[in-house]
Formats: structure tokens, sequence, C-alpha cells
């Protein structure tokens, strides 16, 4: 039997995932325009790898949360 997911988690996951979509995208422009004005300290580079981490961990959320959303609709149509 499957299990009814409801809603507003689904939602509430997509909603966190997008913030940290922001904090990702914002955590690597700042280090890359601290290294586009020279400042080649390697925790700018750290910096703009944590942020590309950070932005394609929660992308796959909201991917997975998409796909789940259209399993469930799938299953009950």
């Amino acid at each position: 039997m499957i299990s009814s997911v409801p809603t507003a988690s689904s939602a509430n996951a997509t909603a966190i995932a997008q913030e940290g979509m922001r904090r990702g995208l914002a955590q690597f422009g700042t280090a890359a325009a601290a290294i586009a004005q020279g400042n080649l300290d390697p925790s700018n580079v750290v910096g703009q790898i944590e942020g590309q981490r950070t932005y394609e961990m929660n992308a796959a959320v909201v991917r997975t949360a998409d796909e789940m959303l259209g399993t469930l609709l799938d299953t009950k149509v």
C-alpha cells in the first residue's frame, strides 16, 4: 500500500530547498566577487565550491519533491 504524503510537507521541503539554493548562490557570488577583485585567498575558492555544492544539493531536493508529487498525482488518477 502506498502511504500518502501530505502536500504541505512537500511544499515545505520545496520552500526550504529554495532558500538553500538562494544561500548557495549568495555564497558562491560573494566568493566569486572576492576572487574577481584579486583576493585569491583559498577560503574564497572553497567558498565557491561550497556554494555550488549547496545549490546542487538543494536543487536535488526540489527535483525529488517534484518527482514525488508527480508520482502521487499519477497514483491518485
